[in-house]
């Protein structure tokens, strides 16, 4: 949606109602993504959800990653793809007109 008007008919339930979701998480069939330069040199050393994170730390319950959101304090440091930050940065400007 790219408009108020837009924004408030837009439903979630009929569009997941249009597809049956997925019973197990989607493999990619060319492979884990690789880690830059930079994130191997800042203490990454492989991809992971937020909740198998929390497993490897012993953690329990849901994971929240972000409870307010806002496009002003997004920065692009080892995440190399300026079209993915740019893309978090109109979803958290959407978050804070819309929702």
């Amino acid at each position: 949606p790219w408009d108020k008007r837009e924004a408030l008919s837009f439903s979630a339930d009929a569009f997941l109602s249009q597809s049956p979701l997925p019973r197990e998480r989607w493999k990619d069939p060319d492979g884990l993504l690789k880690l830059s330069k930079s994130q191997s040199n800042n203490g990454f050393y492989k991809w992971a959800r937020p909740s198998e994170i929390m497993s490897m730390k012993g953690m329990k319950g849901d994971p929240v990653m972000i409870r307010a959101i806002s496009p002003y304090l997004i920065k692009q440091t080892c995440v190399t793809d300026c079209s993915f930050i740019a893309s978090l940065c109109i979803c958290a400007a959407f978050e804070r007109r819309f929702k």
